[in-house]
């Protein structure tokens, strides 16, 4: 599973992200961002991974048996384009604004140091751990996001 993790991973940054073009080039971390679930990286990792397991035990045969790693690299590498072409790129982002007028970025190119208050844990934090909450018309922290403390504070793309 490591095996298929890392190549999966490194597969998506090579080929969907530079040479495809298919993935964001600016990595999203926060949860109002992202989909639960995205099939190109975890529908890769878990077919990669469970079929070089599979390979390791002598169900794909007991010849394949010693190369199960190289099942892992193999499909590590072909899976996520594949995925990312069959489902074209939709399931990387949720949405791509995420309804704060404020810039992420500093006129040098670093993230904003802007703080905003978030309306579910009362902390200020700074300007890219954010997202607004359009029910509240207030602002959400990605951790109040991501521990999902109150389905109340969701954004409606989220529901």
């Amino acid at each position: 599973m490591g095996i298929a993790w890392i190549v999966v991973v490194a597969t998506d940054i090579v080929v969907n992200k530079y040479l495809l073009g298919i993935s964001p080039k600016v990595p999203e971390f926060r949860r109002g961002m992202l989909y639960a679930v995205n099939p190109v990286g975890f529908g890769s990792v878990v077919i990669a991974g469970g079929l070089s397991i599979a390979a390791f035990f002598g169900l794909l045969g007991e010849a394949i048996a010693p190369f199960s790693p190289l099942v892992a690299i193999v499909l590590g590498v072909v899976l996520p384009p594949v995925i990312a072409l069959a489902t074209r790129g939709r399931w990387y982002l949720r949405r791509t604004d995420d309804g704060i007028d404020l810039p992420m970025l500093d006129e040098h190119g670093n993230p904003s140091a802007v703080t905003l208050p978030c309306h579910v844990c009362g902390q200020d934090l700074e300007r890219p751990d954010m997202a607004a909450c359009p029910a509240h018309d207030a602002y959400v922290c990605s951790l109040c996001l991501s521990t999902d403390r109150t389905g109340e504070h969701l954004l409606p793309a989220q529901v």
